[in-house]
């Protein structure tokens, strides 16, 4: 059995080793902050605590001045602060970190191409991959599902661009994996879907 615990807080050793990692400079007294001094500026967002409670992984993001644009990686800590934090992605664009139900993997949306995919990793070993392919829509969010297998995506659709699944439709190759819920309803329970009909 595998229990999934949710929370959006970190413990206080976490949190003060982030803070120490992503310490702001600071203009002398006298001068105050600078609107320049933004781009100094390192940002800790969307803590995930991993289903062991001894990792947790954050997104560290910072200001580029030349490009005035945001850059985020992903970066893990131990809870008990035993070590210091360390960056586990590296492209300049890693938001949403989500663990699996059992610790092994974790998930994020990755722009590394012209579009934002969502990736997987293993831990320990392994290089990140996509395992989504989206041409019409962009993800909104997701959530991993209890069987570690499947996510749930929630996705933005841009009506402007050409349906895949009508694409696939008239190509002779594999068709596309995927099944729309549009109405899809998940049991509290961990049951499933109920059905739509």
């Amino acid at each position: 059995m595998i229990e999934v615990c949710v929370t959006r807080q970190a413990p206080t050793t976490v949190l003060l080793a982030a803070l120490l990692l992503l310490a702001i400079p600071l203009v002398a007294a006298a001068v105050g902050l600078l609107p320049s001094d933004y781009y100094e500026f390192e940002f800790v967002s969307e803590l995930q605590k991993a289903p062991d409670g001894n990792t947790v992984a954050f997104v560290r993001s910072t200001i580029s001045e030349d490009r005035r644009s945001r850059e985020s990686a992903i970066w893990l800590v131990a809870t008990d602060g035993s070590s210091p934090p360390r960056q586990f992605t590296r492209d300049s664009s890693d938001p949403s970190p989500r663990w699996s139900p059992d610790g092994r993997q974790l998930a994020f949306i990755s722009r590394r191409q012209d579009r934002s995919q969502l990736h997987l990793i293993p831990l320990g070993v392994g290089e990140a991959h996509a395992v989504t392919q989206l041409e019409q829509g962009s993800i909104v969010g997701f959530e991993w599902l209890p069987d570690n297998r499947h996510v749930l995506l929630s996705l933005r659709i841009d009506p402007a661009v050409e349906d895949p699944d009508q694409k696939a439709a008239e190509e002779t190759g594999p068709k596309p994996n995927l099944k729309r819920s549009p109405n899809a309803v998940y049991t509290s329970d961990d049951g499933g879907y109920l059905d739509e009909s």
